[in-house]
């Protein structure tokens, strides 16, 4: 070691700010290069103390530099300290250094004391993935494991690792298994089929001993591919029943067996659920799955139903959700979607009271307001029962948004255009009972408009009786363009 080393080495290991600011400063490529000079700088790169102006590197405070960058400057720039950690991080990584098997030893030490910041964890992961190393694994291998334990990301280190590494990198994450690690790896385009295979491998040889939530969300992970799931699942069974769930998706035989298992009233982890839904959205229908019962057994939602379009051989259930919705009020959002389901494979029959009642009940009972759902009841077949009443109360309650009413109440009269004509007239009736209001329009022009009717939503309706007499009243209170 040189002189000059030993001179780096003894100021980035001062105490004061300063001094330390003032070695990273003169720091050089060629000090970097010894493994012990590195370690002396990793060993700051997690001190969070603000580096003085005067010591700090101009790109630093520059604003110049931030705005070209795209940044934020002046009075909306947040106050963000430059400390001695940044100061670190950013000199490795202009600098550079030779990627020995000692430099990454030097990187792993810095990281053996805990809690390893997260400045200090991404410039170790920075490195990892910029470096070109002698040999990948090995620096994988000595700077990882303390990444993994620290749970902190490694979104910066996967883009540059190769192979090999990345190889190490999913071996290290499933022993023992590190949630976040494996999520990384799974959606990195080289990676992920390397860790799907090697999550699969571990369950079957039994390598990996995960806990029973581990498992759960492992089989998750791996039910995102078709056919992968399988075999880890039947072994998986023989321990937690619960996991046939997933065995059921690649294997027709296991569905009935999971609906047993359903019935039984088990014992099962709180996210079973919500996890087994999440894995069924990623697929089309499977067949001899049992949703009815995992539904009713997870007391789940419409979602699963609407992706398989499963709304006939679901309808007995969907009907039961808005029945009990109308009987209680609760989960009315379950219920409009089931009302929807039903509506589309033509199996409302038997909810025809809920629908049309929802018309003028109030709170969480009543129908929300949706242009296009009231179409789609409005063309349901068979025809909803009641449909037409239903709309002509909605709209003589909600005189201001009749054009929101009004296409749907067409389509459920049909040719009986009589049957529009009362609401027709009692609508103008109260148009021409209503107040002008004058909204501003521009300078010069008065836009006058009847106050509590929307009269040009009322148009259609008209337009669809074809009486001359109507039309004419329609004319009397439409809104109306004056000069001032």
């Amino acid at each position: 070691m040189t002189d000059r080393s030993e001179m780096f080495i003894e100021g980035l290991a001062q105490e004061s700010v300063r001094e330390r600011a003032a070695a990273l400063a003169e720091l050089s490529r060629a000090e970097l290069d010894n493994p012990a000079v590195l370690a002396a700088v990793m060993n700051i790169a997690g001190d969070e103390r603000e580096v003085p102006s005067r010591h700090a590197p101009k790109t630093a405070v520059d604003p110049f530099s931030s705005f070209f960058a795209g940044g934020i400057t002046g009075d909306e720039a947040p106050a963000t300290a430059y400390t001695i950690a940044d100061f670190a991080s950013d000199k490795v990584m202009e600098l550079g250094f030779v990627g020995t098997n000692e430099a990454a030893l030097a990187i792993a030490g810095a990281l053996k004391d805990e809690p390893v910041s997260e400045k200090l964890g991404g410039c170790a992961a920075r490195l990892l993935g910029v470096i070109q190393w002698v040999d990948e694994e090995a620096a994988v291998r000595a700077i990882l494991p303390a990444l993994l334990k620290a749970d902190l990301t490694l979104f910066e280190a996967l883009p540059g690792l190769k192979s090999d590494g990345l190889k190490a990198a999913v071996g290290l994450a499933l022993h023992p298994y590190a949630r976040r690690a494996v999520n990384e790896l799974l959606n990195h385009p080289v990676a992920g089929e390397l860790c799907y295979k090697a999550i699969k491998k571990v369950l079957m040889t039994g390598s990996l001993d995960p806990s029973e939530v581990e498992a759960m969300e492992l089989l998750g992970l791996l039910s995102g591919w078709t056919g992968v799931a399988k075999g880890p699942a039947k072994k998986l069974a023989q321990k937690w029943p619960w996991a046939v769930g997933f065995q059921a998706f690649d294997d027709p035989d296991a569905g009935p067996v999971f609906g047993e298992w359903l019935q039984s009233n088990p014992e099962a982890p709180p996210e079973l659920a919500s996890m087994l839904e999440r894995a069924m959205l990623s697929r089309p229908g499977i067949e001899n799955f049992p949703l009815v019962t995992f539904l009713e057994w997870g007391d789940g939602g419409c979602a699963v139903i609407k992706r398989w379009k499963w709304g006939t051989q679901c309808a007995p259930l969907l009907q039961r959700w808005v029945q009990q919705w109308w009987q209680t009020g609760e989960r009315s959002e379950r219920a409009w979607e089931a009302i929807l389901l039903l509506l589309q494979v033509g199996e409302h029959g038997p909810v025809n009271e809920a629908i049309t009642g929802s018309f003028s009940a109030d709170g969480d009972r009543a129908v929300p307001w949706d242009k296009k759902f009231f179409k789609l009841m409005a063309e349901a077949s068979p025809p909803v029962e009641g449909l037409l009443g239903g709309l002509d109360t909605l709209g003589r309650a909600n005189p201001k948004r009749i054009g929101e009413v009004a296409p749907a109440l067409i389509i459920a009269a049909g040719v009986d255009t009589d049957s529009m004509r009362d609401f027709a007239e009692a609508m103008l009736s109260m148009a021409e009972a209503s107040e002008w209001e004058n909204r501003a329009a521009r300078k010069g022009i008065v836009h006058l408009v009847k106050k509590d009717v929307d009269v040009q939503g009322l148009q259609p309706v008209i337009d669809a009786i074809e009486d001359p007499a109507l039309t004419a009243r329609l004319d009397e209170v439409w809104p109306q363009l004056l000069q001032e």
